[in-house]
């Protein structure tokens, strides 16, 4: 079966990073920071994008960023090669969770090429949208969507808020509703949004979707 290209292109990234890093090691511990952290970020967002596929292997495709030992980028890198087997082989869960793990990647990827190139107002939109859709896969994945025909980002932070069954408790509750001001400031062109917010609004997000993934 021909997995999305997307999905495979980011799981041989990050193979290619991971070998990279450790090729620049010293003496047992990784000399580039930078490149870790990038790495690192890419990792959390390949994890979760996946949610349920990469379930096998959630616990050894993580990294803090901040370790610098490079047995900590080893057991992920051993972790990704066989996680790019299964995808060469079709062996993940189905197609259709890798289409939408496609989906994800590419709107993620947009909003860090335009932020990156200064189109800041349409990053934020992005990120927004990406924010928005991973509530509302909690709330079917937990049963408990709105009501309303078309409920909004504010309703489907508020559901996941009420439900019992999800870890998701006021202080997250009133953290994502900051991170949705900002996307609603960029969807509106407010003059008052700045740079810097949306930077908060794109690391919020990989944190929220590191954090919540749908099962």
């Amino acid at each position: 079966m021909n997995q999305p290209q997307k999905f495979v292109d980011l799981i041989e990234k990050l193979i290619r990073d991971a070998r990279l890093i450790l090729a620049s090691a010293r003496v047992g511990f990784i000399e580039d920071r930078e490149a870790l952290r990038r790495w690192s970020n890419e990792l959390i967002l390949l994890r979760n994008l996946g949610g349920a596929m990469l379930s096998p292997w959630a616990r050894r495709l993580a990294h803090d960023g901040v370790l610098m030992p490079v047995e900590y980028v080893q057991g992920p890198l051993a972790a990704l090669e066989t996680v790019k087997y299964a995808t060469d082989n079709g062996l993940l869960t189905s197609y259709r969770d890798l289409v939408i793990a496609e989906a994800f990647t590419d709107l993620y990827e947009q909003g860090q090429h335009l932020f990156s190139q200064g189109y800041f107002l349409a990053a934020g939109v992005i990120f927004r949208a990406v924010l928005e859709e991973r509530l509302r896969e909690l709330c079917l994945a937990a049963d408990c969507m709105p009501v309303k025909e078309r409920p909004t980002l504010s309703d489907l932070n508020q559901a996941l808020y009420r439900c019992e069954s999800v870890p998701y408790d006021k202080a997250m509750m009133l953290h994502v509703t900051a991170l949705a001001v900002v996307g609603n400031d960029a969807a509106h062109n407010s003059d008052s949004l700045q740079k810097e917010d949306v930077e908060r609004l794109m690391r919020g997000t990989l944190e929220f979707l590191s954090r919540y993934s749908p099962t």
